[in-house]
């Protein structure tokens, strides 16, 4: 039993205890059902914060056993093992229940209590203090008599593993109880046995996975024995899985570090394996065949990918044939199902040049995450190079977040979307054939407009905010609604939000995809200033953050609006504040640089607005030239650029719409 309940953190001792005991029991009586009431300690054995946590814990709950004519092992025990810990998870609330309910006043009665004490540390010689084989104490009601009929306790001392059955003697006969103890023996080698086959230890109820059934949880781990953790996906993780498993041979983003010529390549290699150890993202994998939901399932573990390509020279010609090699050898095998979702190829030429390509699942990291993961790697690489001492612990902060995503749905959620977008047309915002023409673009030329604040204007808006106590990106969304309004009273708009601002310890540090895109609902008041309405924005924008991880469908449900007028948005209209933090490589803090070389727009987004605040202040517009013409979209940015301006220098010129303009480059045009 301990070597068994060893080998996973998901399966206790008492759930083998308790498999056995009820089957044993139900086979001696005859019956196809026993109640055993069960007294918890209150604690998952897998919680390691609560399990060396001091306090009473401690809860009894009521858990049904039954037995059903011609069920095998396989399916008793993953059955009762899913009941076991469904009821385990949440141990204090019947007795909650029990005492502030009125429906609960009455609990389910039961005549047998199963208590498993734990583990306590062996006996050695020399020990000051060693544990007493004395009688365990009875449940007893307030008025002094025993409260079962029958008790069994175990509990596993110096790593022996012992039990003890109390009994009244006055309706039980000392007989029967020895017959059920042989049977409950039996019954316990019997699953020692199965579990031994069969090698798995878990079910749905192990990850709190909605909706499965314990036949699609087999199958789905059939493949993944190694699993640490399975979990929900975030929106954004879910869109982007869909855009790749729709778009093949576009599954990955590449980044190319250009390194100096005296490369430890042994260091490098140790310290890309440290990042795969210390962030379970890239120990990730992706489920969503015959699955309720897709989900993602955290290894323990990871093989690094780390391919070593020699080069004659790196020309550009070489180097972009080479690249595209690259590209489509690990498009080909990549599979969403499979580890790695992240690889990396050293590129050295016969001149001693070095080149470090990293490729990743695009839905694995945004960009803050591998800026993070950029300067680790390059700082590994000097402590490993200099045969340096290097511990880390494994860093969840995703993992954390992800888990705290329960509180996006529910009424107060759809309450909150369905008055943002009360009373608003989407139809008039949009009309029917302008959507159908979008769905039906499957083209993808990338290209790039850009536009730079002068030293002047960048001072002038960076004082204007401040005076107004106003945030740098408030002023820039409010410009983008100028510039997007048709009639000059409000639109709607998607906008990229980071999700490094909830309640997490040291989200700052975490590496995944954090980000989503929600809409954003302008309204423009004329009788009020503009500065007026940008503080009503902001304020807007503020309360967005409590409500930053809905899912779009969780809002289109809640408005009634359609989802391909929000999947839109999601594409056409998208603001992004880069607020990312540099690395150290970028700003040119590290001897090795770094450049990207892939174009793709990441998700080859028809058109996206980037806003960079750090260094020089400039806007970005990258966009589809297949959809778009490089005119329109430098006279877009033109435009843009004015009315941020305009709102700055105090005009009240966005008030007053160029309607020429309006007609020939209006809201469905760009």
């Amino acid at each position: 039993v301990l070597a068994m309940s060893g080998k996973s953190k998901f399966l206790s001792i008492q759930d083998l205890l308790l498999l056995a005991f009820a089957r044993a029991f139900m086979r001696e009586t005859g019956t196809s059902s026993v109640i055993l009431d069960i007294e918890s300690f209150g604690r998952k054995n897998y919680e390691e914060e609560l399990q060396n946590t001091i306090g009473w814990f401690t809860a009894i709950f009521p858990l049904v056993f039954t037995l059903r004519e011609g069920e095998s092992n396989l399916d008793y025990c993953y059955r009762s093992l899913e009941d076991i810990r469904q009821a385990s998870g949440f141990p204090q609330y019947y007795g909650v229940m029990t005492a502030y309910d009125i429906r609960w006043r009455e609990p389910v009665q039961a005549d047998i209590l199963f208590h498993y004490l734990g583990s306590f540390r062996g006996r050695s010689d020399g020990l000051a203090f060693t544990p007493l084989d004395e009688t365990f104490s009875l449940q007893k009601k307030f008025d002094g008599l025993r409260r079962y009929l029958l008790e069994i306790n175990s509990v596993c001392l110096a790593e022996e593993l012992s039990y003890e059955v109390t009994y009244d003697a006055t309706m039980i006969a000392k007989e029967w109880i020895q017959q059920l103890t042989s049977k409950f023996e039996s019954a316990l080698e019997e699953i020692l046995n199965f579990f031994e086959r069969t090698g798995s230890f878990l079910t749905a109820a192990d990850f709190q996975l909605k909706g499965f059934s314990q036949k699609q949880f087999v199958k789905m781990i059939e493949k993944n024995n190694d699993v640490e953790e399975i979990l929900p996906l975030l929106p954004a993780q879910l869109q982007v899985l869909n855009h790749v498993l729709q778009s093949p041979g576009n599954g990955m983003q590449f980044l190319t570090w250009s390194l100096s010529e005296n490369i430890d390549e042994s260091a490098l290699k140790k310290a890309c394996q440290s990042i795969v150890q210390k962030y379970p993202i890239f120990r990730t994998t992706f489920w969503w065949r015959g699955v309720p939901h897709p989900v993602q399932i955290i290894h323990q573990a990871a093989q690094l990918f780390f391919e070593k390509v020699m080069l004659a020279d790196f020309r550009e010609s070489t180097l972009l044939v080479e690249q595209e090699r690259i590209q489509k050898e690990a498009e080909g095998s990549f599979r969403v199902t499979d580890l790695p979702l992240t690889k990396f190829y050293l590129l050295q030429s016969d001149t001693g040049e070095v080149r470090l390509i990293w490729g990743y699942m695009k839905t694995l990291i945004d960009n803050w995450s591998w800026s993070l993961v950029m300067d680790e790697i390059l700082f590994l690489y000097e402590l490993f190079s200099k045969g340096e001492p290097v511990s880390y612990i494994e860093n969840k902060v995703f993992t954390d977040f992800i888990k705290s995503i329960g509180k996006y749905s529910g009424n107060q959620e759809e309450q909150f979307w369905s008055q943002t977008f009360s009373g608003f047309d989407w139809k008039k915002d949009l009309r029917e054939e302008v959507l159908a023409k979008r769905e039906a673009e499957d083209s993808y030329i990338a290209g790039t407009e850009v536009l730079s604040f002068t030293v002047e204007e960048e001072k002038q808006i960076r004082d204007f905010c401040n005076t107004e106590n106003i945030l740098l990106s408030t002023l820039f969304q409010m410009g983008y609604a100028y510039a997007l309004s048709r009639d000059g009273e409000g639109m709607v708009y998607a906008v990229l939000m980071t999700g490094r601002d909830t309640a997490i310890p040291q989200i700052d540090t975490g590496v995944g995809n954090f980000t989503n895109i929600i809409p954003v609902r302008v309204t423009l008041n004329r009788k009020q200033t503009i500065a007026a309405n940008m503080k009503m924005l902001q304020e807007k924008l503020i309360a967005l953050h409590e409500h930053q991880l809905a899912p779009i469908e969780l809002i289109t449900a809640a408005t009634g609006i359609p989802l391909r007028y929000f999947a839109y948005l999601l594409k056409e209209r998208v603001f992004v504040y880069s607020s990312a933090p540099q690395s150290d490589i970028s700003r040119g803090n590290q001897s090795s640089m770094l450049s990207e070389f892939t174009n793709d727009l990441y998700f080859r987004i028809p058109k996206r607005l980037y806003v960079f605040p750090d260094n020089e202040l400039k806007i970005e517009l990258r966009y589809d030239r297949g959809q778009y013409t490089e005119e329109t979209m430098a006279t877009f940015l033109s435009y843009y650029h004015k009315c941020v301006l305009g709102i700055v220098s105090g005009e009240e010129f966005c008030w007053d719409i160029d309607m020429k303009w309006r007609v020939q480059h209006g809201t469905d045009g760009i």
